[in-house]
């Protein structure tokens, strides 16, 4: 199990993502980690964890036994909405840290208003989203939910890879793979 700070000794490093770099084969990134995967296919490897006193599923995704991409899908749940925005902005930061400022950071909520009244709107669908870009990587969190639920992961994409990902992201659209 990775613990707080060895995940945080981990991001500052040279890696790509924890402890992996973009190409790795599956094997390696399997090595690379301290637990037994919770699912693995011949193109993903999924683990569980704690990341920043957050319970998450790292994912892995290869293309061709090739790293291309990885991150945290985030299974916290709260009651309200505000919470995940706090748990949000403290990645948020964490992320800067190690990244410098993010290229994007927004803020994407939809609003309703009940009685016309501008001090009346309810949030009626959560969105935000926030990238960095390093020389190596593409990063991206977003927070998307409404009422109901809501979902809150980072990205990690490999640049040397991002033709080969939507190449098949395409293929599997149009039903060719």
């Amino acid at each position: 199990m990775i613990t707080k700070s060895s995940a945080v000794q981990s991001e500052v490093s040279n890696y790509d993502f924890r402890t992996t770099f973009w190409g790795m084969t599956r094997n390696g990134v399997r090595h690379s980690e301290s637990s037994m995967p919770e699912s693995e296919s011949p193109s993903h490897l999924a683990y569980k964890d704690r990341v920043l006193e957050l319970n998450t599923i790292v994912g892995y995704h290869f293309i061709d036994n090739s790293l291309v991409e990885a991150g945290y899908a985030f299974r916290e749940n709260y009651d309200c909405e505000r919470l995940y925005e706090e748990q949000y902005g403290k990645f948020k930061d964490y992320l800067s840290v190690i990244y410098g400022n993010p290229l994007l950071d927004e803020d994407i909520n939809t609003f309703f208003s009940n009685s016309g009244e501008e001090d009346e709107q309810e949030l009626e669908s959560l969105m935000l989203l926030t990238e960095w870009l390093t020389d190596r990587s593409i990063i991206r969190m977003i927070l998307m939910g409404d009422t109901d639920r809501c979902e809150f992961g980072v990205l990690h994409r490999s640049r040397g890879h991002i033709h080969v990902i939507e190449d098949t992201e395409r293929s599997v659209r149009w039903g060719i793979n």
